[in-house]
């Protein structure tokens, strides 16, 4: 998987990490991960993260400038606060709400991997324009109303800081039933 930064604060190597760890857990169920769609999904797909300053340049990107992503085919355009954060302070409101983008956006892309494009009707009025009954591709649907109806479990990593492991913890989407 090819991830681009077009960012000048943001610790590459941890935010690499977030998204590397967030797929391999997603794509592994029961203590076994299914390697064949995890090693075709890295192998596909792409990242490309944009400071949230140049989301209102998008025309896909629904809202002015602001956090968030796009995600199309086999591509996935995330919109971050870029922003440097200390290690004191690594889970601060500008790390979670990044991360929170990043996992909502990479299920998109791994819900149209596997194929989920079935119509299917919205059960909640999204954060975005989207109404309750509103028809959507089952890969959009699905997502939006897990993030509305607050359906997340607390990924923990360790991340290495100048010799010192730190146990991380933070909140992404949960799509792993479905995979």
């Amino acid at each position: 998987m090819t991830i681009v930064f077009h960012t000048n604060k943001l610790n590459q190597k941890l935010y690499r990490q977030v998204i590397t760890r967030f797929i391999n857990t997603t794509f592994a169920r029961d203590d076994v991960t299914d390697f064949t769609n995890l090693k075709e999904f890295i192998r596909t797909w792409n990242i490309i993260i944009y400071p949230s300053t140049m989301a209102a340049s998008d025309p896909f990107f629904y809202g002015k400038e602001g956090v968030g992503g796009v995600t199309g085919n086999k591509q996935i355009k995330l919109y971050l606060r870029d922003e440097t954060i200390s290690f004191l302070d690594i889970l601060q409101a500008t790390f979670r709400a990044n991360v929170v983008v990043i996992s909502h956006e990479i299920c998109h892309g791994i819900l149209i991997y596997l194929g989920a494009n079935q119509k299917v009707s919205l059960r909640n009025d999204d954060f975005g324009s989207n109404k309750k009954g509103t028809m959507l591709n089952f890969s959009t649907a699905e997502v939006h109303d897990r993030h509305t109806e607050g359906k997340f479990w607390t990924m923990r990593f360790w991340f290495w800081h100048l010799f010192i492991p730190r146990l991380l913890t933070t909140k992404v989407l949960e799509i792993r039933d479905l995979v």
